[in-house]
């Protein structure tokens, strides 16, 4: 009996010597917890073919992208200008312009030729589908605006004309996808999308 309460007595100093070493000394590596968030090397973690990234679409179809002032007319039409001493200045909306040359001069294009004189030439393109055209003509014709095909270009709608008005036939004229204003309608000759 003596010699298994020595040996009981033994084994748990023992064990309590053990423990207190290895109180006194950390652990040589971490030691491994389970954690929900992270998987352990049991676990598989999940792999599956990775989503290619989708290539981002243009923004409009190449029929409806807006050029910029050196290319909204071709060649012809610059060389016109230049011809008559026309050279490109920036567009300032006045008070006396169409209020929807405001939508031009925020969403879209407006180029502006002048020269010496008071004689200027005005483009501008906005980015407009067919829809938005229907309605957008009715407001214009319900304001006193007027389509008018006599300058050879169907759908071009004239503005109403004030006394003092210096350019009369100035106005409107939709072509996939894209609204154009023109100071006089000659000038679309020289716009590619006139052009057949």
């Amino acid at each position: 009996m003596a010699s298994l309460h020595r040996s009981v007595s033994t084994g748990i100093g023992t064990a309590v010597l053990l423990l207190a070493l290895t109180g006194c000394t950390g652990p040589s590596e971490p030691v491994a917890t389970e954690s929900a968030a992270a998987p352990t090397k049991t676990e598989a973690t999940p792999t599956g073919t990775p989503t290619p990234t989708p290539t981002p679409e243009p923004s409009a179809e190449p029929s409806t992208r807006l050029a910029d002032c050196g290319t909204v007319l071709d060649e012809a039409g610059n060389a016109d200008l230049a011809e008559d001493d026309l050279k490109p200045f920036e567009y300032q909306y006045q008070s006396w312009d169409y209020p929807l040359l405001a939508e031009f001069v925020a969403d879209g294009v407006v180029c502006q030729w002048a020269g010496g004189g008071d004689v200027f030439v005005v483009v501008g393109q906005l980015a407009m589908d067919e829809a938005t055209w229907d309605a957008t003509r009715a407001d214009l014709e319900a304001a006193g605006y007027r389509q008018d095909d006599s300058f050879g270009i169907d759908g071009f709608v004239d503005g109403p004309d004030s006394p003092d008005e210096s350019y009369p036939t100035r106005g409107f004229v939709w072509r996939d996808g894209i609204l154009y204003y023109v100071s006089y309608p000659g000038i679309l000759e020289f716009v590619p999308a006139f052009q057949s």
